[in-house]
């Protein structure tokens, strides 16, 4: 078979191998005639509609293959952009092993000169790639070259310090100030999103408010008053006018800072290659084909700047509008339908489609087709998706229960089963739950930790719900705000302390008291003036805990007064310790209040690893502090209330499919990943699909760009203002637009179902719940009715179908009979053995560590089938107690995951180790590690990168013992003298997470090199040192981490070891250590399973 390539630098010409093939030279599977239809298409611009599962990133390796087998592009002159970079480094690792097979497959026939054998294709995230045209043409604009990229955190923080300190006459806006920091900083993101001005929104504001306060009420009227609900549209426009100065001095302050965000460097971006076109003559230049990946999930700022580039290039997007979900951060739904207008530059564009689904099974796909044919109907082009035969049935089940916590549980249980299945048949299964919204991961956290099956919640704001987590951040908010009364009755009210109402009671009137003593003073101490009652502030319980002294002793009970006496002073020693870095302070929190020990027994009992939600909030306090540059508990606090209240934001990075534990994640984090099984709760009206947010779109919403300033404006809803001669003309095209904007969102939520149905590989479970915590019961949603009338079509089952409730039923949640005793009261039977525990637990304890009794005369204590589970965890930590303390050797369980920086630790000194281990100190400031910091920093820049960085990842973490003189400048200098200066990486700061024997081990890789084929090694990874090197068994226990990091990058790139070398590249000394032989995978997993003490 012989294909042609058109529009060639060369001219048409036949192509030398078919697609056909060169996979049977590759050995891959022969594609399918859609995907020859891609892979062999001629040289101009095009698009490809993929459908879900569809295969385009293996479709997307062939078609670079081809060409470059065929002679139409040199691999170094292909460019590759999609959203991250694991998807970069995914489609960059199947590209470079294909040609590299095809180069050893093919010798004799196909015959690469020098050049071919030293290049390679490049492969970023739309926002590198954008990054790197700023830093090399920035100046042209004014912007330096060293303006990093600044994460959400240190933009949050700065964007509050803006807010806080401006007297631009912000009470007129009627809300928080963390509301005019979210607003500030959405409208600004829509700004830059849509490269539009400040000047820009200020006209169209003041046109548009000046109009509607000047509208008659009804035409040939007098003027009147306007309704309140027009004057809310006026008010809101306002607002915006408000919000300008703010983003004038947040622009200012970014600019002083020298940082950007994602939506700057874009906006620079396009205005760079817009004001200089010789720009887009280098870079069409430099690559003759580029593919865009997602490219349905691109803003207006990003398509704009990338037209600009290579319209009417060999240019090929790649996407799917049935899963066009992130209108909220700039995309529309018909950018990839707008494709061909944008690039043709005047030529028919062609349109590919890529139908056959490998991922899900017949009647998944089956539902997935039903549920989005409303969307082809209204436009979308994407071809229904089919299976290759042979395919298996799969199973899709629709459920709809009596109330959430019914439906939690089903989940829960369905949950055990497979994971009872897995250990019998030793396979193991992925599993997620996928909600619409971070509220909906509550029932479902409980119903696993009732069952005791493994769970990780994905993300910032979600992770805030996992319940040790949030008594974490009770406790925080209690040592940094004195009126955090709603988060001191969690810890008071919680298992640990358990204060009894009446206590509870008491703790309220000292408040009382101590209040009145304080307007006493303030009155006696006043002159001629009254005292307000606004002056004198209500003491909270949180001021009257720290005062417990000061109560008679026999206002409370004698149990109860010692817990909240033992409470007061964990909390004043907590707050003379605010100073500690963030990550050390939350640490310190979590083993003050036990938790870690309580944490440890429960996850080891269900097979979990032990504290993993608490490791993983540690490190969202590490990551803060060291982006934001700030240790203020008062700003990490209010980054958190942030992150709670915004479920798609503030998320964490690096999402990973595992099959250890349930993952539970919003819908929205879950695109581009894929589980075996996927559970979809919370289907019901007014949920999923949710109601439009806010009703009216933009229009009553101060912190959204209006849609007339949208660069996609011709595909949402519209309205003219000022074309309405009257208010009840104005009334009239209110409606219109507002029935608009429910449309629009509908089409929006459906996408997003789509999205959750097409997760799943071979199960798929969707349900909902008549009753949550609301007052009236929720009705089936039109997606899960849907889902169950394609039920006899698709093979669905439907295990559970709640009878709709009488019309006058009230929330069984609410009544009586489902209330639960507070305080509850202790089982009988189990008094004895409870109380006899507790007091030999506290005879052990308060002498090493004192806490709050568990005991108490008039407290409560769990319910009865719980007692039993109590008395093993208290006799295993009695027994964990005694170990510690009789043993002559230091034997702790070896940690469920370790960093490679540990891997090293362990192998110099394994007795310090378990040391460090059984009682990490804090750690103190390291000028080797700020070095580091900024060093690495400036690195990552340098490659067009930017990653978070875990604590055991801090760059200069290992060079605490070998500190230099050197500054940060000297540092560069001997880099730009160093052999590495002029090479490109592969990859930089490449995330690894792997198993080595049965251990996980984390960590980063700082940077990977492509080695030229050929040769001995196919990768070359080096981790930048910015200390002396050491010497001796320093050094050879140093070489641990790169063996470690060997092991990792073959893993990720799907090479054999042999083919990776490692080494350290001392940036001070100027030199590059590789040792001569690394430990091997066994020996490695023997130094994890030996005994300390050998």
């Amino acid at each position: 078979m012989t294909a042609t390539a058109q529009g060639t630098a060369a001219g048409s010409r036949s192509a030398t191998y078919s697609a056909v093939t060169l996979a049977q030279i590759l050995g891959q599977h022969s594609p399918t005639d859609e995907q020859i239809e891609v892979i062999e298409a001629p040289m101009r611009p095009g698009a490809i509609v993929a459908g879900a599962g569809s295969g385009k990133t293996e479709t997307m390796a062939a078609r670079v293959v081809w060409l470059v087998a065929n002679g139409f592009v040199e691999p170094g002159k292909v460019l590759g952009l999609t959203f991250t970079r694991k998807a970069a480094s995914e489609l960059s690792s199947r590209i470079r092993d294909r040609l590299r097979t095809l180069a050893m497959s093919t010798a004799g026939r196909i015959e690469p000169d020098e050049a071919w054998l030293q290049t390679e294709p490049t492969v970023l995230t739309y926002d590198a790639y954008a990054r790197r045209l700023v830093t090399e043409h920035g100046l042209r604009l004014g912007v330096e070259p060293s303006t990093g990229l600044a994460d959400a955190g240190t933009l949050w923080l700065l964007a509050y310090q803006v807010v806080s300190a401006s007297d631009a006459g912000l009470e007129a806006l009627d809300v928080t100030l963390r509301t005019v920091v979210g607003w500030m900083q959405q409208l600004g993101d829509e700004l830059l999103s849509h490269v539009r001005s400040l000047e820009d929104l200020d006209d169209y504001c003041e046109q548009n408010a000046t109009h509607l306060e000047s509208l008659p009420k009804k035409l040939g009227k007098s003027t009147g008053k306007l309704t309140d609900e027009t004057l809310k549209v006026a008010r809101a426009l306002r607002s915006r006018q408000l919000l300008i100065p703010l983003l004038k001095e947040f622009a200012r302050a970014k600019a002083e800072r020298e940082v950007m965000s994602f939506g700057d460097v874009m906006k620079v971006g396009c205005e760079l290659v817009e004001k200089f076109p010789d720009i887009g003559d280098v870079e069409r230049g430099r690559y003759d084909a580029v593919l865009l990946d997602e490219y349905q999930d691109t803003s207006h700022a990003q398509a704009r700047f990338l037209s600009r580039l290579y319209a009417g290039h060999p240019i090929t997007a790649v996407g799917d509008p049935c899963q066009a979900i992130y209108a909220f951060r700039g995309a529309s739904d018909d950018t990839l339908a707008s494709f061909g207008h944008v690039f043709g530059v005047g030529e028919a564009v062609t349109t590919h489609q890529l139908s056959m689904s490998f991922r899900n099974q017949e009647s998944i796909l089956g539902l997935a087709n039903g549920v989005s044919a409303p969307l082809r109907e209204r436009g979308a082009e994407v071809a229904q998706l089919t299976a290759p035969s042979g395919t298996a049935d799969g199973a899709v089940s629709v459920a709809f229960y009596d109330d959430v916590y019914a439906e939690a549980d089903a989940v829960a249980a369905r949950a055990e089963q497979l994971r009872t299945a897995d250990e019998a048949a030793g396979t193991s299964s992925s599993v997620a739950v996928l909600c619409r919204a971070r509220s909906q991961f509550t029932p479902m956290i409980k119903a696993l930790q009732a069952r005791e099956v493994p769970y990780e919640v994905v993300g910032l704001s979600g992770l805030i719900s996992v319940p040790e987590v949030a008594d974490i951040v009770a406790v925080l908010r209690v040592l940094d705000q004195p009126d955090a009364s709603a988060d001191l009755l969690r810890i008071l009210t919680g298992p640990r302390v358990r204060l009894g109402s009446r206590d509870l009671d008491r703790l309220a009137k000292l408040a009382g008291r101590l209040s009145g003593r304080r307007a006493d003073s303030a009155r006696e101490g006043a002159t001629d003036t009254p005292v307000e009652s606004d002056d004198v502030d209500e003491r909270s319980i949180v001021e009257a805990l720290d005062s417990i002294g000061d109560a008679p002793t026999d206002w409370f009970s004698t149990d109860g007064h010692q817990r909240l006496t033992r409470l007061a002073g964990e909390l004043r020693m907590l707050r003379g310790s605010l100073a500690l870095p963030l990550g050390d302070l939350v640490t310190l929190v979590e083993r003050t209040i036990n938790l870690d020990v309580e944490v440890a027994v429960r996850d080891r009992r269900r097979g979990a690893q032990p504290g993993a939600q608490l490791d993983a909030f540690v490190s969202v306090a590490t990551g803060f502090s060291s982006d934001a540059g700030t240790n203020s508990l008062s700003a990490f606090v209010r980054y958190l209330h942030a992150a709670e209240e915004e479920d798609r934001g503030l998320a964490l990075a690096g999402v990973e499919t595992r099959s250890d534990a349930v993952q539970i994640l919003t819908v929205h984090a879950a695109k581009g990943l894929e589980w075996d099984v996927v559970f979809v709760p919370g289907l019901v009206t007014k949920k999923f699909p949710a109601s439009p947010d806010p009703v009216e779109g933009w229009l009553t919403a101060p912190k959204m760009l209006p849609y007339a300033l949208r660069g996609d404006v011709r595909a949402q809803p519209g309205i003219d203002i000022t074309g309405c001669v009257d208010e009840v003309e104005f009334k009239e095209e209110r409606a219109r637009y507002k029935d608009a904007v429910a449309d629009k969102s509908a089409l929006e939520e459906r996408r997003l179902f789509y999205v959750a149905a097409t997760r799943a590989r071979s199960q798929l479970h969707l349900s909902g719940g008549t009753w949550d915590e609301a007052l009236k019961p929720r009705a089936p949603s039109e997606f899960l009715i849907e889902s169950k009338e394609l039920g006899p079509s698709i093979g669905a089952t439907t295990p559970v179908w709640a009878d709709e409730p009488a019309p006058d039923a009230r929330n069984p949640l609410h009544a009586d009979d489902h209330a639960e005793q507070w305080p509850p009261q202790r089982p009988l039977g189990h008094f004895d053995r409870l109380e006899a525990a507790a007091a030999h637990v506290r005879a052990l304890t308060d002498c090493v560590h004192p806490g709050p009794s568990q005991g108490g005369a008039d407290e409560g204590a769990p319910p009865d089938e719980r007692a039993d589970q109590m008395l093993r965890d208290t006799e295993l930590l009695l027994t964990d107690r005694r170990a510690r303390r009789t043993a002559t050797d230091i034997e702790i369980p070896m940690p469920q995951r370790l960093s490679a920086s540990q891997m090293v630790a362990l192998h110099t000194d394994a007795t310090q180790f378990a040391l460090d281990i059984r009682r990490p100190l804090p750690r103190g400031p390291q000028r080797s590690a700020s070095r580091g910091t900024a060093f690495h920093a400036w690195l990552e820049q340098r490659f067009g990168s930017r990653a978070l960085l875990d604590l055991d990842d801090l760059p200069g973490s290992g060079d605490e013992d070998v500190m230099l003189d050197e500054s940060y400048d000297d540092l560069i200098a001997a880099f730009e003298r160093s052999e590495w200066a002029d090479r490109q990486p592969h990859e930089v700061e490449v995330p690894f997470d792997i198993s080595i024997g049965g251990t996980p081990v984390r960590g980063r890789l700082d940077a990977v090199f492509a080695c030229p084929p050929g040769g001995r090694y196919d990768y070359d990874v080096i981790d930048w040192k910015t200390g002396r090197r050491p010497v001796g068994e320093q050094l050879a226990h140093a070489e641990v981490q790169l063996a470690v990091y060997r092991i990792a990058w073959a893993r990720v790139a799907g090479v054999p070891v042999e083919r990776v070398s490692a080494g350290f590249h001392y940036v001070a000394d100027g030199t590059t250590h590789r040792p001569q032989s690394l430990l091997r995978e066994d020996e490695l997993a023997d130094l994890l399973s030996a005994d300390p003490a050998s």
